[in-house]
């Protein structure tokens, strides 16, 4: 059987009943490398002689400023004592290795970065319970450039960065990538439970429409894309780039324009591999016709001869449409296709990319998940969340050229607590590999409404328990 010459030869909709299929140019054909374990696997800024840094002043720089802290060297845990938006003047980088910044310190409403880009330029990063949304700007240069944020490494440089977690994060209104991850010598990186929303579409950008969600850029490896939302956004929802390697899952993408979960690869590029397993879309205002679940480019258009891509348990929704399946998926409207899948790229049926730490579930209960757990605070969402929520219930909504046309940035209330660290906060809990900061991060985390991580496998109450134990 062979596939249909098109845009796209091969694209996917897969039903739960799929056990399982993996895609190269033969079945004989077999991974050349080991089988990648995608991920970060990193304490951030949780060291030995590490720093706790308090965030004091919403000013872009000076004293107390997050700015500030980030710039220090050596382990830090970057925590707030305020609450509100921070102005950004150009962008905010990150530059030093073993950094923590945990938003789920700050009072409500928490911290919202505006006006430029949060780029991440060191390893052992660990980014959580932010809001992210830059400006535009009328230099189509910047414009053309500017991320909600970005993780890149120098290819032209000795120093490789690995080990970055990006969890519990909202991002949107960037006019490139609301996420971007760039450089063939970055690797070990994780996207979870994080809202990636309205990519901008006319926003200056030098190739002109450019709504785009997270970028898996070309040769970077062992990404973890789990349990995130993706809404009205153009394409990359996300897209696995040449030569990358990547584990996609249980990610629920709504309105997608162009493109859902797709992947790229040419002839010249190393062997790209990606799992794409159990990832729900749903068609909104803004989907073109005939668009499925996944999406993996034919030969003629970006031939990717080496790709092996393990595809599982995808579901698409199409408006308009009713069936078990979709009701399952959230009670959304919808139904899923089983298409023919052409022999001759039957490969076996193994992972080519398994994740270090997300257990998989089944695509029927990713709404379920997303609607507890994900965003910069689950359990009190700021107005730009729930709208975009609001919209994905009522199946509304559409790809945006401005914050404007949905009503720009909400007022967002300056508040001051201070966070309150827990006593001796780098001694070990008893008998655990865990101190008493990390349990406390954990512990807002979960009362933020975060979901259970292999970093926070106890619930709310099992780190109170925890933080209330003697210190020995």
């Amino acid at each position: 059987m062979r596939a249909r010459p098109g845009r796209f030869a091969l694209a996917f909709c897969l039903l739960t009943s799929l056990t399982g299929l993996a895609f190269a140019p033969s079945a004989s054909q077999k991974p050349a490398e080991p089988v990648v374990p995608a991920g970060a696997v990193t304490r951030g800024g949780v060291a030995e002689g590490a720093k706790i840094i308090h965030v004091t002043s919403l000013a872009d720089s000076g004293p107390g400023s997050l700015r500030e802290a980030i710039s220090h060297a050596g382990p830090r845990v970057i925590i707030f004592d305020v609450a509100g938006a921070i102005e950004l003047t150009d962008d905010l980088v990150i530059s030093k290795p073993f950094v923590t910044i945990a938003g789920q310190t700050a009072p409500s409403p928490g911290v919202e970065l505006r006006g430029a880009t949060l780029r991440i330029r060191a390893g052992g990063v660990v980014v959580q319970h932010l809001s992210v949304r830059p400006r535009i700007s009328d230099n189509p240069e910047v414009s053309s450039n500017r991320d909600a944020i970005t993780v890149v490494a120098c290819d032209s440089c000795k120093r490789r960065i690995r080990h970055v977690r990006i969890e519990n994060v909202s991002a949107s209104w960037a006019s490139d990538e609301i996420i971007g991850l760039w450089g063939k010598k970055l690797s070990h990186l994780t996207v979870r439970s994080s809202l990636l929303a309205e990519a901008l579409e006319k926003a200056g950008h030098k190739k002109g429409n450019h709504s785009m969600g997270l970028l898996i850029g070309g040769g970077v490896q062992a990404v973890e894309v789990v349990g995130n939302l993706f809404a009205h956004n153009r394409y990359r929802n996300p897209v696995v780039g040449s030569g990358a390697s990547a584990y996609v899952a249980n990610n629920f993408v709504y309105d997608p324009g162009r493109n859902s979960v797709h992947v790229r690869g040419n002839r010249t590029d190393p062997v790209t591999r990606a799992s794409l397993i159990g990832n729900v879309t749903v068609a909104g205002p803004s989907t073109r016709a005939q668009m499925t679940a996944v999406q993996i480019p034919g030969p003629d258009r970006d031939p990717s001869p080496k790709a092996i891509i393990f595809v599982r348990d995808n579901v698409f929704c199409p408006a308009g449409a009713v069936s078990d399946l979709c009701a399952g998926a959230g009670g959304l409207a919808g139904t899923g296709l089983a298409v023919a899948v052409p022999e001759a790229l039957a490969s076996g049926g193994s992972m080519p990319v398994v994740p270090a730490t997300w257990q998989v579930m089944p695509a029927r209960y990713v709404w379920t998940f997303v609607k507890a757990h994900v965003g910069s605070r689950p359990a009190e969402r700021n107005p730009t969340d729930r709208r975009i929520f609001a919209e994905i219930a009522a199946r509304s909504g559409r790809i945006i050229d401005t914050p404007d046309q949905v009503g720009g940035y909400p007022s967002f209330p300056v508040a001051v607590r201070p966070a309150g660290v827990p006593s001796e906060p780098f001694a070990y809990l008893t008998g655990r590999n865990m101190t008493r900061l990390e349990a406390w991060l954990c512990l807002k985390h979960r009362e933020l409404g975060g979901a259970a991580t292999p970093e926070c496998a106890e619930s709310r109450d099992d780190f109170e328990r925890l933080l209330s134990q003697p210190v020995k």
